[in-house]
């Protein structure tokens, strides 16, 4: 459905949980990845915090799952579904490990506010694109495994003919 751009929260949730109301016995399961959310403040971890509790507060009807890399994040959601995944690397976590962790547990759609999808996505997915200093490079903005890595995960995430990134 649209909704107006000042719609309330509750008024888009209401109208979601209408939606679904022939549904009420199914829930929806939603993954949202959460690695790092313990270990530093960042605006991107701040959207994901916010993500998180509007789905718990706002969207009943969705059964999210969180996946982080800290056992510590069971703490902040201790009412969610939360799944640690303890790896050394973001590219194990979010390649191998998150995907794995999903498909196990049978969730088919998934939001990516941190950006790339990993090789292996879910079937319904929702990449964020939060930051656009990595397409700059004379912003010198990361380091340039950092910035190859967001551009090729964003590259693959996207079709080509909306991106037209040359990497």
């Amino acid at each position: 459905p649209f909704y107006p751009a000042c719609s309330s929260l509750e008024e888009r949730s209401n109208s979601l949980s209408n939606l679904l109301q022939n549904h009420t016995d199914m829930s929806i399961p939603l993954a949202l990845p959460a690695r790092g959310l313990i270990r530093q403040f960042s605006g991107p971890n701040e959207l994901i915090r916010g993500l998180i509790c509007g789905f718990l507060r706002y969207a009943p009807e969705f059964e999210l799952h969180i996946y982080g890399d800290d056992p510590r994040i069971h703490q902040l959601f201790p009412e969610a579904r939360v799944h640690t995944l303890p790896a050394k690397d973001r590219l194990t976590w979010d390649h191998f490990l998150f995907p794995m962790a999903i498909r196990k547990h049978g969730i088919a759609m998934a939001l990516f506010p941190k950006g790339p999808l990993p090789l292996f996505p879910p079937p319904r997915s929702v990449t964020f694109l939060l930051d656009l200093g990595y397409f700059y490079p004379a912003l010198n903005a990361y380091r340039t495994l950092d910035t190859l890595y967001m551009q090729l995960g964003l590259h693959l995430a996207a079709p080509v003919s909306y991106t037209h990134l040359t990497l």
